[in-house]
């Protein structure tokens, strides 16, 4: 992840305060970690297995402006979201 500090460049988002981009290959879990044995140690209970693809590389920009925080707005490839995809982005 790289942030950018205030007075900077701020990626595609020109009157951005700060920007933060994380790149991630897609992951898929074909057997899921369930609880822990050891809470402390931190020793998983079961085994778990995963598959990462490499050719689905996603890239994720979130800027902020600074506002009052009162409302979220998002852009996803240069479209705004419908009414349902805002809302689960903005749970977050």
């Amino acid at each position: 992840m790289t942030a950018v500090p205030p007075g900077a460049a701020a990626g595609s988002s020109p009157s951005a305060i700060a920007t933060a981009t994380a790149s991630a290959n897609t992951n898929i879990a074909l057997i899921k970690y369930w609880g822990k044995v050891d809470e402390a140690q931190a020793i998983p209970a079961t085994s778990s297995l995963s598959l990462t693809l490499g050719g689905t590389r996603t890239t994720t920009t979130v800027s902020f402006d600074g506002g009052d925080g009162a409302a979220d707005s998002v852009t996803i490839n240069g479209a705004s979201p419908s009414a349902v995809e805002l809302g689960r982005v903005t749970r977050f």
